[in-house]
């Protein structure tokens, strides 16, 4: 430096900082290095989405920690913020994603120390496992597996799902028509009885909609609030996608929401995937729950989709999909908590897998694609 120039007056912390805005360029140098793949439109506008908004609606300081040297920021942990019902009480805590150290750092103790740093902070964090390498980490740190988050498949079109299944197309015809006929079977005996629901689609959610979330959030022990302004946050104003929005009413009142992602042919997926992401329904009203299937399967074949794709973690909406003709799949996720800091309790709660109502709008595997 020059010395007729002034000295910082405020130099940018190094170690193991939170977030302040002004690391922000050097955090887009570093999200540009750390996932060049994503969409350089899309990278910052996601990460201010996912960490600077998810906070500032529950009132809190954004959930982000970094390591940083004197040349930039070399390691990020990040949590997205949600209110979570457990035990009777809320906690304002964060699904931990992000976690990314530059790979000529990654020898040495730094991820490690970011991710027990953001673990310690937070009394109660949560994690849907990310990968094998980062699991092994939380386990060895104090985390605990709770339970697998279950993958369940609706096949509408078994001629297109089982393309390229088979190389006898004998064998691949003899399996598209038992496939047929179980899922018509299934479908059958597990379709909703009662009268049927008005469905509209929605571009937000309201008042309405609260008071749906205020009625049945009693019926579910532990999950994320599903409030029409985390709704709003999560699939209205999430950078990169486009969600479908469905309402159920019957009577003029709002009995379910479902929100939807459609997906196009991609990589080894030769068939067009609908995603039911997420959905607000009581779990004790068995056709109402039907229903949000059977409004998703009205969506994806009016759209001409080939199959639909739950994921899920509560024992009775799971029976309940089975049931309508969902086929479960190996799963690929897996729910991790750290309670250290919470009462005896709720830290039991949190232990009992029954406990937990789950999907794919939790944590971020609702995300674009083209953000892997």
């Amino acid at each position: 430096m020059n010395p007729s120039e002034p000295a910082s007056a405020n130099p940018l912390p190094t170690g193991l900082v939170r977030y302040l805005p002004e690391l922000e360029p050097e955090l887009q140098q570093f999200l540009g290095e750390a996932f060049p793949k994503r969409d350089p439109q899309l990278r910052m506008a996601r990460w201010k989405w996912m960490f600077l908004e998810s906070a500032r609606r529950l009132g809190v300081p954004p959930m982000v920690w970094l390591f940083r040297k004197p040349q930039g920021i070399i390691a990020h942990q990040g949590a997205l913020t949600v209110s979570l019902q457990v035990a009777g009480a809320r906690y304002t805590t964060g699904w931990f994603v992000e976690t990314f150290v530059l790979e000529k750092f990654r020898k040495g103790p730094i991820g490690t120390g970011v991710i027990e740093k953001a673990r310690l902070d937070l009394p109660f964090n949560l994690s849907l496992g990310q990968t094998e390498q980062m699991r092994s980490i939380q386990l060895r740190t104090g985390w605990k597996q709770i339970a697998d988050l279950q993958t369940l498949m609706l096949v509408l079109n078994p001629s297109q799902v089982f393309q390229g299944k088979f190389g006898n197309p004998l064998v691949r015809l003899a399996a598209v028509a038992a496939m047929n006929a179980s899922r018509r079977i299934r479908r059958w005996r597990g379709r909703p009885r009662g009268n049927a629901p008005a469905i509209r689609h929605l571009d937000e959610f309201g008042a309405a909609h609260d008071q749906l979330w205020n009625e049945v959030s009693p019926r579910y022990q532990t999950t994320v609030v599903r409030d029409a302004a985390y709704l709003n946050w999560k699939y209205v104003t999430q950078p990169g996608q486009d969600f479908t929005r469905l309402e159920l009413t019957r009577n003029g009142k709002v009995c379910g929401l479902a929100i939807l992602k459609f997906v196009e042919p991609a990589g080894s997926y030769a068939y067009r995937r609908c995603f039911l992401v997420d959905f607000v329904v009581d779990p004790t009203r068995d056709d109402d729950v039907r229903w949000i299937f059977e409004a998703t399967w009205q969506e994806a074949r009016n759209r001409n989709f080939d199959a639909v794709f739950l994921y899920l973690i509560h024992s009775r909406l799971q029976q309940l999909a089975e049931s309508y003709g969902f086929l479960r799949r190996d799963p690929s996720r897996y729910l991790l908590i750290a309670a250290d800091g919470v009462p005896e309790a709720v830290q039991r709660a949190a232990l009992d897998a029954q406990t937990w109502f789950v999907t794919q709008g939790d944590s971020d595997i609702d995300r674009p694609a083209s953000s892997d």
